[in-house]
This record gives C-alpha cells, sequence and structure tokens, in this order.
C-alpha cells in the first residue's frame, strides 16, 4: 500500500507539477478514496452473492 501511494505521488507531482502541493494531495486523497469504495463494493457484492 505504502509503495502504491508512493508511486501515485511521484507520478502526480510530475504530470501536476506546476499545480500547488495542496492540489497534488487533494487528488491523491480523491483517488484513494475511489479505490476503497470500489474495494468495499465489490466485498459487499461478493458477500450477497453467497
Amino acid at each position: 500500500m505504502e509503495e502504491w501511494l508512493g508511486d501515485l505521488y511521484q507520478s502526480l507531482y510530475l504530470a501536476f507539477g506546476k499545480y500547488p502541493q495542496w492540489f497534488i494531495n487533494l487528488m491523491i486523497i480523491f483517488k484513494t478514496g475511489i479505490l476503497i469504495i470500489s474495494a468495499l463494493k465489490i466485498k459487499i457484492s461478493d458477500l450477497l452473492g453467497k
């Protein structure tokens, strides 16, 4: 997980280098939230499918 966040941080920093640091951090939080929500949806659908 830490490696993924590090890679994401580095790629976002390079891609959005002209933007302020708070914007980059906000994008990281947003993308992480999407991944967590997706994982929860998959887990719930697996539980309901059994």
